[in-house]
């Protein structure tokens, strides 16, 4: 299947208005546009390639861990399907991208500060939540 996508982008493809795309010429916010206007997957999959990469070492940069970079992005790419509708083409694709990704990132961090992580010693699983405070 993605195969086949990336030939119909190679050979060079006709977006429903008409205007003929190739991969060398199509910008990211074009690929949004066809994306917007008709749902387009191939033009989602082309951002997707672009993107996908370079949002993956943004977020292993930025939390250090590869798996939870891989959720990042694929959570990145939900959003900016589901904000579809509120881009403008006539502004850079790249940035409003990258905002959606730092929103992200800060909504990971937020939830890692808010469910900390508790190791405990074998044998002592009983005693969570009756630690007593030391007296002086």
């Amino acid at each position: 299947m993605v195969r086949a996508l990336e030939q119909r982008w190679k050979v060079g493809y006709t977006a429903p208005d008409g205007c003929p795309l190739s991969q060398t010429e199509t910008s990211d916010e074009e690929l949004m546009r066809v994306y917007v206007a008709s749902g387009d997957r191939a033009a989602f999959q082309q951002l997707f390639q672009r993107y996908g990469g370079r949002l993956n070492a943004y977020f292993v940069r930025g939390v250090g861990n590869r798996e939870a970079a891989v959720d990042m992005v694929q959570t990145t790419f939900l959003h900016v399907h589901r904000a579809r509708n509120d881009y403008d083409p006539k502004r850079p694709f790249r940035p409003w991208i990258y905002t959606i990704a730092a929103n992200v990132r800060r909504e990971y961090w937020r939830r890692r500060k808010r469910k900390p992580e508790e190791f405990l010693e074998p044998g002592t699983e009983d005693r969570v939540g009756s630690v007593q405070p030391q007296t002086s």
